[in-house]
């Protein structure tokens, strides 16, 4: 391989590091951030057809905020939603779709009204995805406009949801000729009259200082190839 070619498999490497590819994983998220964690109880999740005539399906999740980073620090009059739009017959997520959104409000003990502790919504503000067989759901969500470290990215996982018959839920969906705007196509299981799916949401890091990480490593990969051409590891 020569120089030229190293150096241009280097830019490969970069270009697909900065890259945004937002696409269906497995579960990604490790534990949350403690500090900046929000525990959610209650969780109702639901897919169903959005738009039958433009083919979109709408994920949504609801639930209770419950506390911030301890037990101690109580969440009151609070509510976890979480929307995102699907292509159906892909099962693509619509990264430009101006509704995808999550909104994390509450009253802290010493709050007299409600606050929006996490918050982003609009074109491109979904940037990571995953499904697992458990019926779990991780999504990451960029800039954060609310109160708990704004700028930041924006990570969220559902657990338990127990969606029946669903082992390994997919947002791709084959509309027949009598579906209707509003249909179900999953949609967990509560016991007796509650949910029992459970969610936590935090914020790990402001997007400018993971970009700055990310351009690093970049830089990095492109060093390190370098060294391979210098040191003959990579013909020249």
């Amino acid at each position: 391989m020569s120089a030229k070619s190293g150096a241009t498999l280097a830019s490969i490497l970069i270009a697909l590091m900065f890259s945004t590819v937002v696409r269906a994983d497995p579960l990604y998220l490790s534990q949350p951030i403690q500090p900046f964690n929000i525990y959610v109880t209650n969780v109702d999740t639901k897919y169903t057809i959005f738009d039958k005539a433009a083919g979109i399906g709408k994920f949504a999740a609801t639930g209770t905020p419950q506390w911030l980073a301890t037990t101690s620090n109580v969440i009151t009059a609070g509510s976890y939603t979480v929307n995102v739009f699907f292509d159906l017959a892909t099962g693509a997520i619509r990264q430009n779709d101006p509704n995808n959104s999550i909104d994390v409000l509450g009253k802290l003990a010493t709050d007299i009204v409600p606050e929006h502790f996490f918050q982003s919504s609009g074109v491109n503000a979904i940037k990571h995805f995953g499904w697992g067989s458990v019926d779990s759901f991780d999504f990451t969500f960029t800039n954060n406009t609310g109160t708990v470290k704004p700028g930041s990215d924006i990570m969220t996982r559902i657990m338990g949801v127990s969606i029946p018959n669903w082992d390994d839920p997919t947002f791709k969906y084959t509309v027949a000729p009598g579906d209707v705007d509003g249909k179900v196509i999953f949609d967990n299981t509560p016991i007796g009259t509650v949910e029992k799916g459970v969610a936590n949401v935090w914020a790990p890091t402001p997007s400018a200082a993971s970009g700055l990480i990310v351009l690093l490593l970049g830089f990095g990969a492109y060093q390190a190839v370098r060294r391979f051409i210098s040191q003959g590891w990579l013909s020249a």
